[in-house]
């Protein structure tokens, strides 16, 4: 069937129907992601806000707004506890999940865009797809509450649009402008091998490449 919403509407993946409909209220809803238990829903808005939903209830739990215009991505930690959000004003913020309140900023070097992040499984390593071509790694400091830019490489010939790791963080995979999907790794000293071990190239704009 079709009919016009204006919201969030979660599916199921086995009847293919959606189960639930939430009401953003008159927010424009631009990312979405679950967290790790399927309960709780962020959602990064066109104004700058972030906001919880309870997944089983659809009741708004939290919202704040730290960014200045959109929000272009939301990810969630694998245990919940924060995530991590990127925005069109080019912050990038780590979020205490409980308080829903901005534990610390991200400052990759140059400055520029982020288009999307990614969090390692283990929770150490945060990858961010950014506008200059290239990926930045930032890595968990040993106090366990901060963390730092360790790495950094042009990745692509245009922006890069987006970044995810594999589930067992040995491997980055990217995609960008230039139409291109890029495999990174393995894992080693130097964290990524700056050099792709696979490159597909098709032609499309590419802006989400998830990891299996």
């Amino acid at each position: 069937y079709q009919r016009r919403v204006h919201g969030v509407l979660i599916w199921r993946v086995d009847g293919q129907k959606c189960c639930r409909e939430i009401n953003p209220g008159e927010e424009i809803i631009l990312n979405l992601d679950f967290s790790p238990d399927g309960e709780t829903l962020a959602g990064g808005t066109q104004s700058g806000c972030l906001i919880l939903w309870s997944v089983y209830r659809g009741e708004r739990i939290a919202e704040k707004q730290e960014h200045v215009g959109p929000v272009l991505c939301v990810r969630f930690s694998s245990n919940g506890l924060f995530l991590v959000s990127s925005g069109n004003d080019g912050a990038v913020l780590l979020w205490d999940v409980s308080t829903c309140k901005p534990s610390s900023i991200l400052q990759p070097r140059g400055g520029t865009l982020v288009f999307c992040v990614d969090i390692s499984s283990r929770g150490d390593l945060i990858a961010m797809a950014k506008r200059d071509h290239t990926i930045s790694i930032f890595q968990q400091r040993s106090d366990h509450d901060s963390y730092e830019e360790v790495s950094s490489w042009r990745a692509h010939d245009g922006p890069t649009t987006s970044v995810a790791f594999s589930p067992d963080d040995n491997w980055l995979v990217s995609g960008s402008f230039d139409h291109s999907v890029r495999l990174w790794g393995p894992l080693g000293s130097d964290l990524f091998n700056r050099r792709p071990q696979l490159c597909f190239v098709g032609g499309s704009t590419l802006t989400a490449v998830p990891h299996s």
